[in-house]
């Protein structure tokens, strides 16, 4: 009983216009004052649509909690919305920073690639030393150390980069 007369007192204090019914404009700020709530045009629609019979002003008192229950969906969904709004925008910015990064990669990958063949010719060079050092003349030997060299310098180069 004591239920009935809070949620009579409830409607009564917003139905302005004392006719037994809520109408859109009374519904409207049940919802803000009650739900804290701007509630879309879509959702009175369609709660006029579902609650309310033809030729009639607003919702009555005998269906309040149904009314009350399709404010509170109406207000979950645009909760709703509103995260789905940031999730998506939150996907967006880490498929940004996803793509910037396999940008990042992609060049660190080239440049070891180039450091590797690098280092691959380093080796190849300097693996050739020792054998030379037998059959080569001391100008032969000089140039081959220094290409050897030249290369060393042109890979360490690489890797710092």
């Amino acid at each position: 009983l004591a239920a009935l007369t809070k949620v009579e007192t409830m409607f009564k204090s917003y139905d302005k216009d004392k006719d037994g019914m809520l109408s859109r404009q009374e519904i409207t700020n049940l919802a803000k004052g009650e739900f804290k709530f701007d509630m879309p045009k879509e959702s009175l629609d369609m709660i006029f649509q579902a609650m309310v019979e033809d030729k009639a002003k607003g919702v009555k008192i005998a269906d309040y909690q149904r009314l009350f229950c399709a404010i509170g969906v109406a207000r979950e969904e645009a909760q709703d919305r509103l995260r789905k709004e940031a999730r998506e925008k939150k996907e967006s910015e880490i498929a940004e920073a996803k793509a910037g990064l396999q940008a990042k990669l992609d060049a660190v990958s080239a440049e070891l690639k180039a450091a590797n063949t690098a280092v691959t010719e380093v080796t190849t060079s300097v693996r050739s030393l020792p054998p030379a050092l037998k059959e080569k003349k001391s100008d032969d030997l000089k140039k081959a150390i220094d290409e050897s060299e030249a290369l060393a310098t042109k890979t360490a180069d690489l890797i710092e980069a």
